[in-house]
């Protein structure tokens, strides 16, 4: 319905345009959700929309009898009063054309509650006095998160505290984020879920894995403290979790998310990166010499090596035949290129395999040829 994504409140449309809402609350209608009956000179109907108010009664808040024996209204002078919507006038959005232009009372009146905003509406006058297009109704009705998705997102970790903080939507990532909190309903709530799941005492039997995980207990002079166990331990289900030291994995909160149909906003995505330039050096210098210390081996000691069966990695045995083919007793080497076309062509009949990012490739690849070949030349 077109309602679902065009009423919103101000706080709401407070984030669809690029000044303060308050500087076009004056230019747009209010209207208030009522759902129930209403009555015009003696007709009732039941009505489920949106309206305008027409009529609107305060009352003064009214101290309860055992509030007053609190003495709260000592406390609390100044309580607000209570607003109640008396009267209506139908829209195009009261989904009645018959209500549409006509105010009728409302027959079972109740606390007005929170004021709606049209979305079109704002959309047109932003038009109007040429205020930049807010932003769409469909945007807008996407979750709020209280933490900045991108920024969490790049953690791979969380505390178990964390975790329900995350699934409660409470979350945050600023100064207020170091300070001690008391723990709201919710996350109490998904604490003890995360934690059955951790435990193996879940009702689906879904067992949630940690990369950390720590329990607490007190000593025999009522210290409390705090013991690791081995991840995937199944705990009975009196046993305390530390929800500061255990920790589970990104993809593991995400896994357990999708199972409880939580939505965080967060997602796990593989990402291809270059390796640094000083491990592949390192690595070249530590195959260079290997490879060089093979070979004196092989030319120093070849009775002893045909004696021992000893079993090189596939890239090093593939050098050591290279070398045996190729330039052993040669009175003329081959080029580099020759050589580089022998290694190229064996490394990927061996079922020699490198990667680069995350895709595989068949053979070696062209650093380690350029590497292997320089040596066997040498």
């Amino acid at each position: 319905m077109e309602q679902l994504i065009n009423f919103f409140t101000e706080e709401q449309l407070e984030k669809a345009i690029e000044i303060p809402f308050s500087g076009v609350k004056g230019m747009l209608d209010e209207f208030i959700y009522h759902k129930g009956l209403i009555e015009n000179n003696g007709e009732t109907i039941y009505v489920d929309g949106y309206f305008t108010t027409e009529e609107k009664e305060v009352i003064p808040y009214q101290f309860a009898p055992e509030e007053l024996t609190a003495e709260y209204h000592l406390n609390e002078p100044d309580m607000p009063d209570v607003i109640i919507c008396t009267a209506i006038t139908g829209t195009k959005y009261s989904n009645n054309s018959k209500t549409i232009g006509n105010t009728y009372n409302i027959v079972t009146k109740t606390e007005s509650g929170s004021a709606f905003f049209s979305h079109n509406q704002l959309c047109e006058v932003a038009d109007k006095i040429g205020l930049p297009k807010p932003k769409s109704a469909i945007e807008l009705s996407k979750k709020q998160y209280s933490y900045d998705v991108n920024l969490l997102n790049r953690k791979s970790s969380f505390t178990l505290d964390d975790a329900a903080k995350i699934a409660a939507n409470i979350y945050e990532t600023g100064y207020s984020a170091f300070l001690s909190q008391p723990k709201i309903p919710l996350q109490r709530h998904y604490i003890e879920l995360l934690s059955d799941c951790i435990k193996g005492n879940n009702q689906d039997k879904f067992k949630l894995h940690t990369l950390e995980l720590w329990c607490s207990s007190n000593d025999e002079f009522g210290e409390r403290y705090s013991k690791t166990y081995d991840n995937g331990t199944y705990l009975k289900q009196r046993a305390v979790l530390d929800y500061d030291l255990t920790i589970i994995s990104k993809q593991e909160f995400i896994r357990w998310c999708n199972y409880e149909n939580i939505d965080t906003g967060l997602f796990y995505e593989v990402k291809s990166f270059d390796e640094s330039i000083e491990v592949l050096k390192t690595k070249l210098n530590e195959s260079e010499k290997e490879i060089s210390r093979l070979r004196d081996l092989y030319i120093n000691k070849q009775d002893k090596i045909k004696q021992v069966n000893i079993t090189y990695p596939p890239e090093l045995q593939l050098a050591i035949d290279a070398y045996e083919q190729l330039c052993l007793n040669k009175k003329e080497l081959p080029t580099i290129n020759a050589i580089k076309n022998w290694l190229k062509n064996n490394s990927k009949k061996r079922g020699i395999t490198h990667k680069d990012g995350s895709t595989e490739f068949s053979g070696l690849s062209d650093v380690k040829l350029k590497a292997i070949s320089s040596i066997i030349k040498s």
